[in-house]
Protein backbone atom coordinates (compact mmCIF):
# COMPACT_ATOMS: atom_id res chain seq x y z
CA UNK A 1 0.00 0.00 0.00
CA UNK A 2 1.24 3.20 -0.58
CA UNK A 3 2.03 6.03 2.20
CA UNK A 4 -0.14 8.44 1.52
CA UNK A 5 -3.07 5.99 1.55
CA UNK A 6 -2.55 4.93 4.67
CA UNK A 7 -4.04 8.82 5.75
CA UNK A 8 -6.60 8.51 3.57
CA UNK A 9 -8.15 5.13 4.57
CA UNK A 10 -8.34 6.76 8.02
CA UNK A 11 -9.89 9.43 7.38
CA UNK A 12 -12.01 8.36 4.88
CA UNK A 13 -13.90 5.73 7.70
CA UNK A 14 -14.76 8.39 9.68
CA UNK A 15 -15.29 10.90 7.14
CA UNK A 16 -18.42 9.41 5.08
CA UNK A 17 -22.15 10.87 5.10
CA UNK A 18 -25.04 9.10 4.29
CA UNK A 19 -26.98 11.05 1.84
CA UNK A 20 -29.90 13.13 2.73
CA UNK A 21 -32.79 14.35 1.97
CA UNK A 22 -33.95 16.89 -1.19
CA UNK A 23 -33.50 20.48 0.68
CA UNK A 24 -36.67 22.81 0.04
CA UNK A 25 -35.26 25.39 -1.82
CA UNK A 26 -36.47 29.04 -1.06
CA UNK A 27 -38.25 31.09 -3.85
CA UNK A 28 -36.97 33.92 -6.08
CA UNK A 29 -37.63 36.48 -3.02
CA UNK A 30 -35.79 37.08 0.31
CA UNK A 31 -36.91 36.68 3.77
CA UNK A 32 -38.45 39.69 6.45
CA UNK A 33 -35.78 41.21 7.88
CA UNK A 34 -36.26 43.37 11.18
CA UNK A 35 -35.46 46.51 9.14
CA UNK A 36 -35.66 46.12 5.34
CA UNK A 37 -34.04 47.45 3.12
CA UNK A 38 -34.35 50.60 1.29
CA UNK A 39 -35.43 50.71 -2.42
CA UNK A 40 -34.82 54.62 -3.97
CA UNK A 41 -36.47 53.55 -6.90
CA UNK A 42 -39.85 52.49 -5.45
CA UNK A 43 -42.82 55.05 -5.08
CA UNK A 44 -44.02 52.61 -2.46
CA UNK A 45 -42.62 50.45 0.16
CA UNK A 46 -41.53 46.94 -1.26
CA UNK A 47 -44.37 44.21 -0.16
CA UNK A 48 -42.76 41.31 1.78
CA UNK A 49 -44.06 37.88 -0.31
CA UNK A 50 -42.43 35.53 2.07
CA UNK A 51 -44.23 34.30 5.43
CA UNK A 52 -43.42 36.18 9.21
CA UNK A 53 -40.21 34.32 10.28
CA UNK A 54 -40.87 31.17 12.45
CA UNK A 55 -40.74 32.45 16.55
CA UNK A 56 -38.76 29.82 18.65
CA UNK A 57 -35.76 28.22 19.05
CA UNK A 58 -33.07 27.87 16.63
CA UNK A 59 -30.20 25.79 16.73
CA UNK A 60 -26.60 27.20 15.02
CA UNK A 61 -23.86 25.04 15.26
CA UNK A 62 -20.30 25.80 15.28
CA UNK A 63 -16.78 25.24 16.62
CA UNK A 64 -15.46 28.61 17.94
CA UNK A 65 -13.78 28.64 21.04
CA UNK A 66 -12.32 31.77 23.01
CA UNK A 67 -13.51 34.84 22.53
CA UNK A 68 -14.68 34.15 19.20
CA UNK A 69 -17.16 32.05 21.06
CA UNK A 70 -17.74 34.22 23.52
CA UNK A 71 -18.55 36.93 20.65
CA UNK A 72 -20.62 34.67 18.79
CA UNK A 73 -22.76 33.92 22.07
CA UNK A 74 -23.48 37.95 22.70
CA UNK A 75 -24.15 38.90 19.46
CA UNK A 76 -27.04 35.52 19.75
CA UNK A 77 -28.36 36.99 23.13
CA UNK A 78 -28.62 40.47 21.89
CA UNK A 79 -30.30 39.42 18.94
CA UNK A 80 -32.64 37.22 20.60
CA UNK A 81 -33.65 40.25 22.72
CA UNK A 82 -33.88 43.14 20.09
CA UNK A 83 -35.84 41.09 17.16
CA UNK A 84 -39.24 41.35 17.55
CA UNK A 85 -40.36 37.72 16.15
CA UNK A 86 -39.39 35.66 19.17
CA UNK A 87 -36.56 34.14 17.45
CA UNK A 88 -34.21 32.60 19.68
CA UNK A 89 -30.54 31.79 18.90
CA UNK A 90 -29.44 28.74 20.32
CA UNK A 91 -25.02 28.37 19.52
CA UNK A 92 -24.02 24.99 20.34
CA UNK A 93 -20.30 24.61 19.86
CA UNK A 94 -18.25 21.49 18.43
CA UNK A 95 -14.54 20.70 19.52
CA UNK A 96 -13.45 20.82 15.99
CA UNK A 97 -14.51 20.41 12.19
CA UNK A 98 -14.03 16.77 12.45
CA UNK A 99 -16.70 16.40 15.09
CA UNK A 100 -18.94 19.04 13.26
CA UNK A 101 -18.80 16.77 9.87
CA UNK A 102 -19.54 13.66 12.32
CA UNK A 103 -22.24 15.12 13.87
CA UNK A 104 -23.35 16.33 10.93
CA UNK A 105 -23.38 13.17 9.48
CA UNK A 106 -25.39 11.32 12.03
CA UNK A 107 -27.96 14.36 12.18
CA UNK A 108 -28.68 13.47 8.46
CA UNK A 109 -29.23 9.63 9.32
CA UNK A 110 -31.38 10.82 12.06
CA UNK A 111 -33.28 13.83 10.72
CA UNK A 112 -32.27 16.19 13.02
CA UNK A 113 -29.74 18.66 11.64
CA UNK A 114 -29.74 22.49 12.79
CA UNK A 115 -31.13 25.61 10.81
CA UNK A 116 -27.69 26.60 10.77
CA UNK A 117 -24.46 25.83 11.01
CA UNK A 118 -20.70 26.94 10.10
CA UNK A 119 -18.54 24.82 8.77
CA UNK A 120 -15.59 25.17 5.82
CA UNK A 121 -16.73 26.20 2.66
CA UNK A 122 -15.87 21.87 1.12
CA UNK A 123 -18.10 20.90 4.47
CA UNK A 124 -21.27 23.04 2.75
CA UNK A 125 -20.61 21.67 0.25
CA UNK A 126 -20.75 18.35 0.91
CA UNK A 127 -24.23 18.81 2.59
CA UNK A 128 -25.56 20.83 -0.72
CA UNK A 129 -24.66 17.56 -2.50
CA UNK A 130 -26.58 15.71 -0.09
CA UNK A 131 -29.28 18.11 -0.83
CA UNK A 132 -29.23 19.84 2.63
CA UNK A 133 -27.97 23.87 1.69
CA UNK A 134 -30.68 26.08 0.94
CA UNK A 135 -28.75 29.04 -1.27
CA UNK A 136 -28.97 32.29 -0.17
CA UNK A 137 -28.81 34.63 -3.54
CA UNK A 138 -32.76 35.19 -3.63
CA UNK A 139 -32.27 36.13 0.30
CA UNK A 140 -29.45 38.10 -0.44
CA UNK A 141 -30.27 40.05 -3.51
CA UNK A 142 -34.05 40.30 -2.87
CA UNK A 143 -34.81 44.21 -3.10
CA UNK A 144 -37.40 44.04 -0.15
CA UNK A 145 -35.23 42.11 2.34
CA UNK A 146 -32.52 41.36 1.33
CA UNK A 147 -28.94 43.57 1.61
CA UNK A 148 -28.79 47.17 -0.12
CA UNK A 149 -26.84 47.50 -2.61
CA UNK A 150 -24.18 49.27 -0.84
CA UNK A 151 -23.82 46.46 1.29
CA UNK A 152 -23.09 44.18 -1.49
CA UNK A 153 -20.73 46.20 -2.90
CA UNK A 154 -18.93 46.50 0.03
CA UNK A 155 -19.19 42.83 1.20
CA UNK A 156 -15.29 41.42 0.43
CA UNK A 157 -16.42 38.07 0.23
CA UNK A 158 -17.64 39.04 -3.26
CA UNK A 159 -14.50 39.28 -5.64
CA UNK A 160 -13.65 35.46 -3.86
CA UNK A 161 -16.99 33.77 -6.06
CA UNK A 162 -14.81 34.39 -9.36
CA UNK A 163 -13.91 30.34 -8.70
CA UNK A 164 -16.66 28.11 -9.92
CA UNK A 165 -15.21 26.34 -7.03
CA UNK A 166 -15.79 28.78 -4.12
CA UNK A 167 -19.12 28.77 -2.40
CA UNK A 168 -18.80 31.91 -0.87
CA UNK A 169 -21.91 33.27 -2.89
CA UNK A 170 -23.50 30.47 -4.14
CA UNK A 171 -24.65 28.56 -0.90
CA UNK A 172 -23.15 30.40 1.89
CA UNK A 173 -22.46 33.75 3.89
CA UNK A 174 -18.50 33.79 5.03
CA UNK A 175 -18.38 34.07 9.70
CA UNK A 176 -14.71 33.95 9.27
CA UNK A 177 -12.28 34.75 6.52
CA UNK A 178 -8.62 34.66 6.27
CA UNK A 179 -5.20 34.35 4.19
CA UNK A 180 -2.38 32.22 4.23
CA UNK A 181 0.52 35.10 3.89
CA UNK A 182 3.99 35.00 4.87
CA UNK A 183 5.66 36.91 7.49
CA UNK A 184 8.72 38.77 6.99
CA UNK A 185 11.40 40.49 9.31
CA UNK A 186 11.87 43.84 7.14
CA UNK A 187 13.84 45.22 10.11
CA UNK A 188 16.38 42.22 9.58
CA UNK A 189 16.65 41.48 6.24
CA UNK A 190 17.75 45.16 5.92
CA UNK A 191 20.67 44.69 7.85
CA UNK A 192 21.33 41.80 6.06
CA UNK A 193 21.80 44.32 3.06
CA UNK A 194 17.97 43.81 1.62
CA UNK A 195 16.16 47.03 0.48
CA UNK A 196 12.59 45.25 -0.19
CA UNK A 197 10.63 41.76 0.15
CA UNK A 198 11.60 38.90 -2.75
CA UNK A 199 9.49 39.21 -6.03
CA UNK A 200 10.22 35.61 -6.52
CA UNK A 201 11.23 32.03 -5.34
CA UNK A 202 14.71 32.84 -6.69
CA UNK A 203 15.01 36.59 -4.37
CA UNK A 204 13.25 34.25 -1.27
CA UNK A 205 15.72 31.69 -1.45
CA UNK A 206 18.78 34.51 -1.69
CA UNK A 207 17.32 36.46 1.66
CA UNK A 208 16.61 33.00 3.54
CA UNK A 209 20.36 31.51 2.94
CA UNK A 210 21.24 35.13 4.04
CA UNK A 211 19.68 35.01 7.37
CA UNK A 212 20.63 31.46 7.75
CA UNK A 213 24.12 31.79 7.14
CA UNK A 214 24.30 35.05 9.63
CA UNK A 215 23.11 32.85 11.96
CA UNK A 216 25.34 29.58 11.01
CA UNK A 217 23.37 27.25 13.45
CA UNK A 218 21.11 25.29 11.07
CA UNK A 219 17.98 28.45 11.69
CA UNK A 220 17.62 31.61 10.06
CA UNK A 221 15.99 30.95 6.62
CA UNK A 222 12.77 29.96 6.03
CA UNK A 223 10.70 28.45 9.41
CA UNK A 224 9.22 25.44 7.34
CA UNK A 225 5.57 24.48 7.29
CA UNK A 226 3.99 21.20 6.16
CA UNK A 227 0.22 22.97 6.42
CA UNK A 228 -1.69 21.92 3.41
CA UNK A 229 -2.92 25.55 2.98
CA UNK A 230 1.18 26.43 2.70
CA UNK A 231 2.05 24.07 0.59
CA UNK A 232 -1.15 25.35 -2.01
CA UNK A 233 0.17 28.70 -1.72
CA UNK A 234 3.91 27.47 -2.84
CA UNK A 235 2.27 25.45 -5.60
CA UNK A 236 -0.08 28.37 -6.87
CA UNK A 237 3.06 30.56 -6.90
CA UNK A 238 4.54 28.42 -9.46
CA UNK A 239 1.73 28.66 -11.83
CA UNK A 240 0.16 25.38 -10.52
CA UNK A 241 -3.12 24.59 -10.65
CA UNK A 242 -5.00 22.09 -8.30
CA UNK A 243 -7.84 21.63 -10.20
CA UNK A 244 -8.28 20.77 -13.97
CA UNK A 245 -11.45 19.75 -15.28
CA UNK A 246 -13.75 17.64 -13.20
CA UNK A 247 -10.64 16.83 -10.77
CA UNK A 248 -7.29 17.56 -9.07
CA UNK A 249 -4.05 17.97 -11.32
CA UNK A 250 -0.67 17.39 -8.35
CA UNK A 251 1.72 15.78 -10.72
CA UNK A 252 1.99 18.52 -13.42
CA UNK A 253 5.60 20.65 -14.72
CA UNK A 254 4.64 23.50 -11.99
CA UNK A 255 4.24 21.21 -9.13
CA UNK A 256 7.20 19.08 -9.87
CA UNK A 257 9.15 22.62 -10.20
CA UNK A 258 7.44 23.72 -6.87
CA UNK A 259 8.70 20.83 -4.91
CA UNK A 260 12.04 20.77 -6.30
CA UNK A 261 12.50 24.54 -5.27
CA UNK A 262 11.27 23.89 -1.92
CA UNK A 263 13.59 20.70 -1.57
CA UNK A 264 16.18 22.67 -2.45
CA UNK A 265 15.71 25.28 0.28
CA UNK A 266 16.27 22.29 2.67
CA UNK A 267 19.09 20.79 0.57
CA UNK A 268 20.91 24.04 0.74
CA UNK A 269 20.72 25.01 4.75
CA UNK A 270 18.02 27.34 4.01
CA UNK A 271 14.97 25.92 5.34
CA UNK A 272 14.74 24.55 9.07
CA UNK A 273 11.88 22.55 10.89
CA UNK A 274 10.92 24.51 13.53
CA UNK A 275 9.79 22.72 17.23
CA UNK A 276 5.94 23.98 16.60
CA UNK A 277 3.58 24.86 14.42
CA UNK A 278 2.97 28.50 15.20
CA UNK A 279 6.71 29.79 15.22
CA UNK A 280 6.02 33.31 16.36
CA UNK A 281 8.38 33.83 19.02
CA UNK A 282 11.14 32.03 16.89
CA UNK A 283 10.20 35.03 14.04
CA UNK A 284 10.78 37.46 16.62
CA UNK A 285 13.68 35.99 17.86
CA UNK A 286 15.66 36.33 14.80
CA UNK A 287 15.39 32.32 14.15
CA UNK A 288 13.34 32.81 10.94
CA UNK A 289 13.23 35.86 8.38
CA UNK A 290 10.04 34.02 6.90
CA UNK A 291 7.45 31.92 8.53
CA UNK A 292 4.28 30.99 6.98
CA UNK A 293 1.23 32.15 8.83
CA UNK A 294 -2.43 32.75 8.76
CA UNK A 295 -3.43 36.33 8.96
CA UNK A 296 -5.91 35.14 12.09
CA UNK A 297 -2.13 35.22 13.91
CA UNK A 298 -1.70 38.49 13.37
CA UNK A 299 -2.78 39.99 16.83
CA UNK A 300 -0.51 37.41 18.39
CA UNK A 301 2.70 38.27 16.29
CA UNK A 302 1.93 41.82 16.83
CA UNK A 303 2.47 41.55 20.39
CA UNK A 304 6.05 40.38 20.05
CA UNK A 305 7.62 42.25 17.45
CA UNK A 306 6.90 45.66 16.80
CA UNK A 307 4.88 46.89 13.87
CA UNK A 308 7.91 48.77 12.06
CA UNK A 309 10.20 45.40 12.27
CA UNK A 310 7.58 42.97 10.25
CA UNK A 311 5.21 43.10 7.33
CA UNK A 312 3.30 40.63 5.75
CA UNK A 313 3.48 39.63 1.87
CA UNK A 314 2.52 37.23 -0.28
CA UNK A 315 4.02 34.15 -1.68
CA UNK A 316 6.04 35.33 -4.42
CA UNK A 317 5.49 34.16 -7.89
CA UNK A 318 7.69 32.47 -10.55
CA UNK A 319 7.75 33.62 -14.05
CA UNK A 320 6.80 37.06 -16.21
CA UNK A 321 3.46 38.51 -15.13
CA UNK A 322 2.51 36.13 -12.94
CA UNK A 323 0.58 36.51 -9.54
CA UNK A 324 1.46 36.26 -6.22
CA UNK A 325 -0.03 33.66 -4.55
CA UNK A 326 -2.75 33.83 -1.20
CA UNK A 327 -4.86 31.04 -0.36
CA UNK A 328 -8.29 32.52 1.47
CA UNK A 329 -9.83 30.12 3.61
CA UNK A 330 -12.15 30.29 6.60
CA UNK A 331 -15.48 29.50 8.16
CA UNK A 332 -19.11 30.10 6.45
CA UNK A 333 -22.79 30.10 7.66
CA UNK A 334 -24.68 27.84 5.64
CA UNK A 335 -28.66 27.95 5.86
CA UNK A 336 -30.35 24.62 5.76
CA UNK A 337 -33.31 22.66 4.85
CA UNK A 338 -36.30 23.87 7.43
CA UNK A 339 -39.70 24.45 6.64
CA UNK A 340 -39.77 28.32 4.46
CA UNK A 341 -41.03 30.47 8.29
CA UNK A 342 -37.85 28.92 10.20
CA UNK A 343 -35.50 29.65 6.88
CA UNK A 344 -37.21 33.34 7.08
CA UNK A 345 -36.05 33.46 10.34
CA UNK A 346 -32.47 32.11 10.20
CA UNK A 347 -32.22 34.52 7.33
CA UNK A 348 -33.07 37.01 9.66
CA UNK A 349 -30.31 36.78 11.95
CA UNK A 350 -27.63 36.26 9.02
CA UNK A 351 -28.55 39.70 8.30
CA UNK A 352 -28.26 41.54 11.65
CA UNK A 353 -24.44 39.25 11.70
CA UNK A 354 -23.72 40.95 8.93
CA UNK A 355 -24.36 44.78 9.95
CA UNK A 356 -21.48 47.21 10.28
CA UNK A 357 -22.31 47.11 14.13
CA UNK A 358 -22.37 43.82 14.81
CA UNK A 359 -19.06 43.16 12.37
CA UNK A 360 -16.71 45.70 14.64
CA UNK A 361 -17.31 43.79 17.58
CA UNK A 362 -17.29 40.46 16.02
CA UNK A 363 -14.30 41.41 13.87
CA UNK A 364 -11.95 42.14 17.06
CA UNK A 365 -12.14 38.96 18.68
CA UNK A 366 -12.77 36.47 15.83
CA UNK A 367 -9.34 37.89 14.35
CA UNK A 368 -10.94 37.51 10.84
CA UNK A 369 -9.98 39.50 7.78
CA UNK A 370 -13.40 42.39 7.77
CA UNK A 371 -16.32 40.97 6.06
CA UNK A 372 -16.92 43.70 4.78
CA UNK A 373 -15.68 47.79 4.06
CA UNK A 374 -17.92 48.88 5.87
CA UNK A 375 -17.08 47.33 8.99
CA UNK A 376 -15.19 50.36 11.49
CA UNK A 377 -13.20 48.48 13.25
CA UNK A 378 -9.61 49.38 13.49
CA UNK A 379 -6.86 47.58 11.80
CA UNK A 380 -3.62 46.44 12.87
CA UNK A 381 -0.96 47.96 10.19
CA UNK A 382 -0.14 43.85 8.74
CA UNK A 383 -3.87 43.49 9.00
CA UNK A 384 -4.58 46.28 6.60
CA UNK A 385 -1.92 44.98 4.79
CA UNK A 386 -3.49 41.65 4.58
CA UNK A 387 -6.29 42.45 3.75
CA UNK A 388 -4.89 44.73 1.03
CA UNK A 389 -3.07 41.71 -0.71
CA UNK A 390 -6.41 39.69 -0.08
CA UNK A 391 -8.76 41.97 -2.44
CA UNK A 392 -5.34 41.89 -4.73
CA UNK A 393 -4.52 38.40 -4.94
CA UNK A 394 -6.85 36.15 -3.07
CA UNK A 395 -8.45 33.36 -4.46
CA UNK A 396 -10.08 30.36 -1.98
CA UNK A 397 -9.06 27.44 -1.94
CA UNK A 398 -10.76 24.51 -3.19
CA UNK A 399 -14.44 23.93 -2.04
CA UNK A 400 -14.77 20.25 -3.86
CA UNK A 401 -16.14 18.01 -0.89
CA UNK A 402 -13.14 16.06 -0.99
CA UNK A 403 -10.75 19.03 -0.51
CA UNK A 404 -11.06 18.13 3.61
CA UNK A 405 -9.48 14.95 3.16
CA UNK A 406 -7.05 16.04 0.21
CA UNK A 407 -6.11 18.55 2.55
CA UNK A 408 -4.49 16.17 4.83
CA UNK A 409 -2.95 13.82 1.64
CA UNK A 410 -1.03 17.04 0.43
CA UNK A 411 0.25 17.71 4.14
CA UNK A 412 1.59 14.41 4.47
CA UNK A 413 3.07 14.96 0.83
CA UNK A 414 4.95 17.82 1.91
CA UNK A 415 6.31 15.81 5.28
CA UNK A 416 7.60 13.76 3.15
CA UNK A 417 9.18 16.30 1.05
CA UNK A 418 11.40 17.97 3.81
CA UNK A 419 12.26 14.99 5.56
CA UNK A 420 15.56 14.70 6.04
CA UNK A 421 16.38 10.86 4.40
CA UNK A 422 14.14 11.61 1.19
CA UNK A 423 16.12 9.79 -1.62
CA UNK A 424 16.06 11.25 -5.27
CA UNK A 425 13.73 7.88 -6.44
CA UNK A 426 11.89 8.44 -3.63
CA UNK A 427 11.32 12.54 -4.82
CA UNK A 428 10.66 11.27 -8.17
CA UNK A 429 7.68 9.17 -7.19
CA UNK A 430 6.48 11.60 -4.85
CA UNK A 431 3.79 13.67 -7.19
CA UNK A 432 2.57 10.91 -8.90
CA UNK A 433 1.89 9.08 -5.78
CA UNK A 434 -0.19 11.93 -4.30
CA UNK A 435 -2.10 12.06 -8.24
CA UNK A 436 -3.19 8.86 -7.94
CA UNK A 437 -4.20 8.89 -3.81
CA UNK A 438 -6.28 11.99 -4.52
CA UNK A 439 -8.02 10.63 -6.81
CA UNK A 440 -8.81 8.19 -5.11
CA UNK A 441 -10.02 10.38 -2.64
CA UNK A 442 -11.73 12.27 -4.68
CA UNK A 443 -13.75 9.00 -6.55
CA UNK A 444 -14.98 8.20 -3.10
CA UNK A 445 -15.92 11.46 -2.10
CA UNK A 446 -18.22 11.63 -5.19
CA UNK A 447 -16.70 14.50 -7.09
Amino acid sequence: MRPLCLLFLVLLLVGCAAPGPAATSAPNTSAANPTPAANPSATLPPVPTLPAPAAGELRLWHTFSGPARAALEALAAEFNAANPHGIQIIPETRANTLQLGQDMTRALTEGNWPPLVIGTPAQVSAWQAAGLVVPLEDFVLDPAYGLTAAQNAALFWQPATTSPESSFLRLGLPAILSAEVLFYNVAWAAELGFTAPPANPAEFQQQACAAAAANGDGTGGWAISTDASVTLAWLRAFGAAELAGEGYAFDTVETRAAFSFLRGLVTAGCAWQPGTAYPNAEFANRQALFISANSLSIPAQAELLAAADWQVIAYPCEGANCQPALPLHGLEFALLDAPLETQVAAWTFLHYFLQPEQQSGWQAASNSLPLSAESPAPLLTQTREALELARAYGQPEPARPSWTIVRGVLADAARLLYSPGLTDLALRDLLPELQATVQEVDAAAGR
